[in-house]
């Protein structure tokens, strides 16, 4: 099975994480924190948090491997649709302007973000 490449970025997080995290919470407003803690422009599809990072092949089935959520941290999960923008590192650390679809933002409670582009919704469920 082949893995995402990621593009990690650390983050204090402390406040970031919010509702229930034993469940989820699903919302798609623009004044979300986890939104802008992902520091991408586009339309969102869902957000909702997870108990374990592990637990996102539940609501996202065919999202291929990604060994680093393969943990039981807490997550919160921003999901886009439509083209996403972002910012990427470049060639010798130059940034770069980026266009995406299918992508997925995770924010780890140990202070990570990994964001993921071109993800198949396919059998997405909303938690």
């Amino acid at each position: 099975m082949r893995s995402y490449p990621a593009l990690v970025l650390g983050a204090a997080l402390a406040g970031v994480m919010t509702g229930a995290l034993a469940g989820s919470i699903v919302g798609t407003t623009e004044r979300d924190p986890r939104v802008h803690t992902c520091g991408l422009e586009g339309d969102v599809a869902a957000v909702f948090d997870l108990a374990q990072a592990r637990r996102i092949w539940t609501y996202l089935p065919a999202m291929k491997q990604a060994p680093e959520l393969e943990v039981d941290t807490p997550a919160s999960i921003v999901l886009y649709s439509g083209a996403t923008r972002g910012v990427s590192l470049g060639p010798a650390g130059t940034l770069r302007r980026d266009e995406n679809t299918g992508v997925v933002c995770v924010i780890l409670m140990s202070g990570e973000i990994v964001v993921y582009a071109n993800v198949s919704r396919s059998g997405f469920t909303a938690p």
